[in-house]
């Protein structure tokens, strides 16, 4: 078992060892390069009162002030997935153990762990260095629960009491998403436990978070997000565009050619109805299946549980891949366990298993190569989403600071000419300029 985690983390550093030829890109100048917060410790502590995402922000600071420049990012971003990596081995396993076998836990948790490890589509929260907020969420959401499914095996107060309710504060302060993962505890513990325990072994937890909900929002910069987004949009509209934008999202895991750091939201203006179908088919089948495959059931709830701060307060950023990272080993859980049933001969999962780590290792390293260049970037971007103007005008401002004047003309003025955004347009005509 052991041997066979170790290879996956190898695999891992093979497949994103060129990640640390990638550039500063897209959000990493708005929140690192040009964020002067972030390059002291008098201006992280000077600005924590007002500031969101703390934690997150103060490993940007440690980065920066550590002297590694942009190969220290990369080194902890590479860092967090692999621990990532091996938590989710050893929860998925914890959670298989309970409905299978140990061998087939075993396979099941491989099989997630190496979907999750090396999939493409965990690129922009791993190689995009502002993918950070993601996958170290993750890492925290994943200690939390963990922690707590250990302290009640072995009836330990420290696990239960301190790291896991601790891990979840730190999950919190690196992104806001986390906040609902005492829902995944709650979930856990009518799948797998006495009724009785949920009081008992939770209360920290839940303590924590009826006090988090106030204190964010009361402070200025949350306050903003939530009610500058439900000014945006009304709530069954954005239901709707969350809708699409998961489905949008969960086709990359087929499609890995469509990978896209900034999709068109465009993209979603396509009738919805199939979606609602067989989001309304998977919470029936849930709630049908939920004594008899309880992994199913813990599968679905929490990918929907991550997800809940989308549905609730509109946010746009829905559409990128990142977002999807922590919802992943509840997906991966589901489409190994169906791979565990389909595949009964050994030899035959151990050659499945085997191609996969080659495939997926090859598809990451080449995706990777998108994030050498803004260029590169925005080339890829452009060719996927032709009519983002944001994106365009990101491909004529990076063939700009290169001295490509010709070539940086010809990007703006295309974005000029979709002029999907006065904003945007109005950029691309004073860069033109």
């Amino acid at each position: 078992m052991q041997g066979s985690l170790f290879i996956v983390v190898l695999t891992v550093l093979v497949a994103y060892y060129n990640s640390f030829y990638g550039v500063f890109q897209f959000d990493d100048f708005n929140v690192i390069v040009d964020n002067q917060r972030v390059h002291s410790w008098e201006g992280f502590i000077g600005e924590l009162p007002l500031t969101i995402r703390p934690l997150l922000k103060f490993t940007y600071t440690i980065n920066w002030i550590s002297g590694m420049g942009i190969f220290g990012y990369h080194l902890f971003n590479l860092s967090i997935h692999i621990i990532n990596t091996i938590l989710i081995f050893h929860l998925i396993r914890s959670i298989s153990i309970k409905d299978f076998e140990e061998k087939q836990a075993v396979s099941i948790a491989l099989l997630s762990t190496i979907l999750f490890a090396l999939h493409p589509i965990q690129t922009e929260a791993v190689t995009y260095i502002s993918g950070r907020s993601s996958s170290m969420m993750t890492m925290f959401v994943l200690i939390s629960v963990l922690s707590y499914i250990k302290g009640n095996e072995i009836v330990s107060r420290p696990l239960l009491y301190v790291v896991s309710p601790l891990s979840y504060l730190c999950a919190v302060a690196t992104k806001e998403v986390a906040i609902f993962t005492p829902l995944v505890l709650l979930l856990y513990s009518c799948l797998y436990l006495k009724m009785q325990k949920l009081i008992k072994t939770q209360w920290v937890h839940w303590l924590i978070f009826f006090l988090i909900i106030p204190i964010m929002l009361f402070t200025k910069r949350y306050s903003e997000i939530v009610f500058s987004g439900l000014d945006k949009m009304d709530f069954f509209k954005n239901l709707d565009f969350t809708l699409r934008g998961v489905f949008y999202n969960l086709s990359k895991v087929f499609f890995v050619t469509e990978l896209n750091i900034d999709p068109s939201p465009s993209l979603l203006y396509d009738d919805s109805t199939v979606y609602w179908f067989v989001f309304a088919i998977i919470i029936i089948t849930t709630i049908i299946t939920v004594k008899k495959h309880r992994w199913f059931s813990f599968s679905v709830a929490w990918f929907m549980i991550f997800l809940l701060p989308y549905f609730l307060i509109p946010r746009g950023d829905i559409l990128n891949e990142r977002n999807l990272y922590v919802c992943m080993p509840a997906l991966f859980l589901g489409l190994s366990v169906i791979v565990h049933r389909v595949l009964s001969n050994l030899w035959v999962k151990r050659l499945m298993f085997a191609c996969l780590l080659v495939a997926l290792c090859v598809l990451t390293h080449h995706r990777n190569t998108v994030y050498y260049s803004e260029i590169s970037l925005w080339q890829d971007t452009v060719k996927k989403s032709p009519d983002n103007t944001r994106a365009l005008i990101n491909l004529g401002y990076a063939y700009s600071q290169k001295g490509m004047h010709k070539e940086a003309e010809y990007w703006l003025k295309k974005a000029t000419e979709t002029n999907n955004h006065d904003v945007a347009f109005e950029k691309a005509k004073s860069l033109m300029n």
